[in-house]
């Protein structure tokens, strides 16, 4: 949104005028006598649906089509190709929606990476360190973890394939926070401490500035809060798996919120913005009452971690440990 506001980009620009990789997918029809139906879309991928999770797009950890299988076999998050590579891969296959049809959850905001190290000219970790994470003092947040921090990282548990209870995990995810690595994921990829993520929830409680430093201006954060999705979309409900079909939080430019537009589960998070991460994480920011929360459980998969129907009315702040 910082590029958008330098004037590079309209919302509604096709990707494709950026990313020509993904200016002609074809679409998922469904299954003929002779394998996938394919179409072509009757619009383009926007910036705008990108940001609002309605491209067409997927993730490959769905079930619900075969080109989930496609997702897979291509290996689209392998942390050790590049952004471009990823885009290369993702224009090889078909979209599994119309582009603004359907509200599903995808790689799309590891493609506005992309799309930023196109227009900014600059790699992706390296905008967000100098743009986002230097101004605000975000030290502690990164691609992953550095060795002599490694003791502060903090253990990923599960399900306990003993028997009942939970056990540290030990899966691809979780391991790759702990090496370098290429594919620097914006959907997924960074760690943090809950200290610093405060200071990014703060400035944006604060309309896009953190004491002296201006992000972004009042009216684009006021823009990102918005509702964007249409009301025959199917957004996901907090706490629930985002490959349900449980009708929920409406989404802005980037993020979920509970607005109302849908009857969102818990009360208290109506209007809120709010992000759900893989380890059942999640922050929310309530500018009517003037509130952040954070919560960074640490449990894979986020779906089986219903959050809290209440928060307490205070900041919660002041962690070190890094979390995934």
């Amino acid at each position: 949104m910082m590029l958008y506001e330098e004037g590079h980009f309209s919302l509604d620009d096709p990707v494709g005028k950026f990313i020509p990789e993904l200016a002609s997918q074809k679409v998922y029809d469904g299954m003929s006598e002779t394998g996938i139906r394919l179409v072509e879309q009757q619009q383009p991928i926007s910036i705008r649906h990108l940001l609002t999770h309605t491209s067409g797009l997927s993730y490959g950890f769905h079930q619900d089509s075969p080109v989930e299988e496609m997702y897979r076999k291509a290996n689209i998050t392998d942390p050790d190709s590049t952004l471009q590579e990823m885009a290369e891969k993702l224009g090889k296959l078909p979209l599994v929606t119309q582009p603004g049809t359907k509200w599903r959850y995808s790689n799309a905001t590891d493609v506005l990476g992309y799309l930023v190290e196109v227009v900014s000219g600059q790699p992706f970790d390296q905008f967000l360190q100098e743009k986002i994470l230097s101004p605000l003092g975000m030290t502690d947040t990164s691609f992953y973890v550095s060795e002599e921090n490694l003791d502060r990282l903090a253990t990923v548990y599960g399900a306990s394939m003993n028997g009942g209870g939970i056990a540290p995990l030990n899966n691809p995810m979780v391991n790759r926070q702990t090496r370098p690595h290429t594919l620097f994921s914006g959907g997924g990829g960074l760690v943090s401490t809950a200290s610093d993520y405060m200071s990014f929830c703060q400035m944006l409680l604060n309309g896009g500035i953190l004491g002296e430093e201006r992000l972004l201006a009042p009216k684009t954060v006021e823009m990102m809060r918005s509702n964007h999705l249409a009301d025959d979309l199917k957004p996901f409900a907090v706490g629930q798996s985002m490959s349900s079909d449980t009708k929920g939080c409406g989404f802005g430019l980037g993020f979920p919120r509970g607005d109302g537009h849908r009857a969102a589960r818990h009360h208290r998070l109506q209007r809120h913005l709010l992000v759900g991460g893989a380890a059942s994480t999640v922050f929310w920011i309530d500018p009517q009452e003037d509130l952040v929360a954070i919560l960074l459980t640490q449990f894979m998969p986020s779906s089986y971690y219903p959050p809290a129907p209440r928060v307490p009315d205070s900041h919660l702040s002041g962690a070190d440990g890094i979390a995934t």
